[in-house]
């Protein structure tokens, strides 16, 4: 059976899910969880996207995410691959993490967003993780960090409390407590607003603007994002254009990653950095600052963030006010 085509286009909105391979209890620890929600807001930054929200499971995990640059399959994959790799190198295995092709179910912009942004935050509560009254204490969540302050930058919520409405400061954030006790406490409600089919639904909205999606879908036959050759050419020429801006600014030339051995320190960092910045692959930056095989930059990449850390925001939860 084919697979079904994603429609990719700017500023499209998705419910993205996907499971543990077996439905393994992959983020079953807090450091498991927050090694994937460290991976999570590298992905926003990197790719661009809007995180509207987002929750953690036991298994599997919850993204409401907006992408501006319409490239949601390459960032899954970065986002899937940088940690299903870090998973395996800290515990020594080797295999799939995740189970196979993500769920991602467009979402109609406005009051639809806001029913997918409180089915996430209510999803611990549901599965029994937490009561209603933890919910606010609960970590590997997005609900958590806006309650508590310094807010991760990769988070936003405007667009979806706008919808009821409410404003992002202390009242606000009450009120949308109450707002989602009032939800806990009426199970017909949230079969109403469609809480039993979210993690199925291929679309997300009211009636005629799912028929103008499917209309979409079948008028535009290559609704993936390009693919084949001409992917990979716009995205080596990405990644080009970002190893001349920072070859400049070391004042290093190409001739330079030529000459230089495999393995020096500068060369190595700088794959780290565009590896970073930009998710150029280890084939790629081997031919290009010429570190030998594939394989052999992952090891040098391996061994620099070994010896030198990856930088990354303080997310340090600081005490929350709660409902």
């Amino acid at each position: 059976m084919p697979r079904a085509l994603r429609l990719h286009f700017s500023h499209a909105i998705y419910h993205v899910i996907n499971r543990g391979n077996y439905r393994a209890p992959i983020f079953g620890s807090p450091g498991a969880a927050d090694a994937f929600e460290k991976c999570l807001f590298e992905a926003v930054d990197l790719h661009h996207w809007r995180l509207h929200a987002f929750v953690i499971m036991s298994n599997h995990f919850h993204l409401a995410v907006e992408t501006p640059e319409a490239n949601l399959a390459e960032s899954v994959h970065w986002l899937n691959c940088t940690y299903a790799t870090r998973f395996n190198r800290f515990r020594k295995e080797r295999g799939h993490v995740f189970q196979g092709r993500y769920h991602a179910g467009l979402i109609q912009p406005g009051p639809s967003l806001l029913r997918v942004v409180n089915y996430i935050h209510l999803n611990p509560v549901r599965a029994k993780l937490t009561d209603f009254a933890g919910l606010p204490d609960y970590r590997q969540g997005s609900l958590g960090h806006f309650l508590r302050e310094p807010r991760p930058k990769a988070l936003s919520c405007a667009d979806w409390l706008r919808e009821v409405p409410l404003t992002d400061d202390a009242g606000g954030w009450q009120a949308y407590g109450r707002l989602l006790a009032d939800l806990t406490a009426d199970p017909a409600r949230q079969k109403q607003e469609g809480f039993d089919a979210m993690d199925r639904a291929w679309a997300i909205g009211d009636k005629d603007w799912k028929q103008d999606i499917a209309t979409s879908f079948r008028q535009e036959g290559a609704a993936e994002p390009p693919c084949g050759a001409e992917r990979d050419a716009i995205r080596a020429e990405r990644w080009r254009q970002a190893l001349e801006a920072s070859l400049r600014r070391i004042g290093r030339t190409r001739e330079d990653l030529m000459v230089a051995r495999k393995g020096a320190d500068w060369k190595i960092g700088l794959a780290a950095e565009l590896r970073q910045t930009c998710g150029a692959n280890h084939a790629w930056l081997a031919r290009e600052l010429n570190l030998g095989k594939a394989s052999s930059a992952r090891i040098h990449l391996c061994r620099w963030r070994s010896n030198h850390g990856t930088a990354h925001a303080d997310h340090s939860a600081q005490s929350a006010p709660g409902f």
